[in-house]
């Protein structure tokens, strides 16, 4: 059997990986279950040699393989040749791959009926407010449709955002959303790391850090942080793209005009980096507090 799960709601994609991978632990009580990140030369090494010494009468296997876009030829030959071949469970995980164009150009036969695809399209509105209750069920909390409306216009279709938040929400009920200070003080964290120097915004950074030590979830904090970078960017590259987004024309007209504060290049290289630490965080290697802080004394 194999398993394809590609398109840009990655959080999606993993949240489903997950399912997938607890239906066969259920089933199979003997199942060998190994996850390679092939983005990893040690995990492409020791996939090639899990395929080549696979033994039909072991036990069941699960191989959880991600990602496909960035592997040569050679190598793609390779798992093709395993998937067809053998029999053996192939999780394949691909956030990469945005659309059906896409994964033609990476492997075509993985849109072959024998497959088992599922994409993952960035939410609607009214998608994204079904996937926010449900979110907040599973952690327990029920959320009036105002604090649904803001999570929406706040995060749109981010849904590593939206969990995260709602995340905040259930272990620490005390406190409030990000608040509207600490979105300031995330504009002049931006405004500061593609400066020069710190020194123009100390009494803001300063309550940024205040509020991390007091609680504020640093997973929301970098994460507002990552899509204030990503919107600045986007306005400044394709004004008219941005536009096209669905946020309060309020927001936009925000945006627009703090977007003209930045070089386009400064912009590219700090979304470059926090999306460097978004990979760490979610493969496990750092948290968003080490992130955070990094950023913080990167430039002091």
């Amino acid at each position: 059997m194999v398993i394809f799960l590609y398109g840009p709601d990655s959080y999606r994609i993993r949240a489903k990986a997950r399912e997938i991978k607890a239906q066969f632990l259920k089933k199979y009580s003997g199942l060998a279950l190994r996850h390679f990140d092939l983005t990893q030369e040690k995990d492409r090494e020791d996939f090639l040699d899990f395929i080549k010494n696979y033994s039909i009468f072991g036990d069941k296997k699960l191989a959880i393989v991600e990602p496909l876009s960035l592997l040569d030829l050679n190598f793609k030959a390779r798992i093709q040749e395993a998937i067809d071949s053998l029999d053996l469970n192939f999780l394949i995980i691909e956030p990469g791959i945005k659309d059906e164009k896409g994964v033609k150009a990476v492997w075509k036969f993985l849109l072959e009926p024998s497959i088992k695809i599922q994409k993952f399209d960035l939410l609607s509105e009214s998608q994204l407010a079904l996937f926010i209750r449900r979110e907040a069920q599973v952690a327990g909390l029920s959320l009036n449709p105002k604090i649904t409306d803001y999570l929406i216009k706040t995060f749109g279709s981010d849904t590593w955002a939206l969990h995260n938040e709602i995340e905040k929400m259930r272990l620490f009920p005390d406190l409030s959303l990000t608040t509207a200070q600490n979105k300031e003080n995330v504009f002049a964290l931006v405004e500061a790391l593609v400066s020069a120097s710190l020194e123009s915004k100390p009494f803001s950074l300063s309550r940024l850090e205040k509020a991390l030590i007091y609680g504020e979830d640093a997973g929301a904090i970098f994460n507002f942080l990552i899509s204030e970078v990503r919107n600045l960017l986007l306005a400044k590259e394709s004004p008219q793209k941005f536009e096209r987004l669905r946020l309060h024309p309020f927001v936009i007209r925000k945006i627009k005009n703090r977007a003209r504060l930045f070089k386009l290049e400064q912009l590219k290289n700090l979304y470059q980096k926090l999306g460097d630490f978004d990979i760490a965080v979610k493969s496990g290697r750092l948290n968003y507090d080490d992130c955070l802080t990094s950023l913080l004394v990167a430039k002091r």
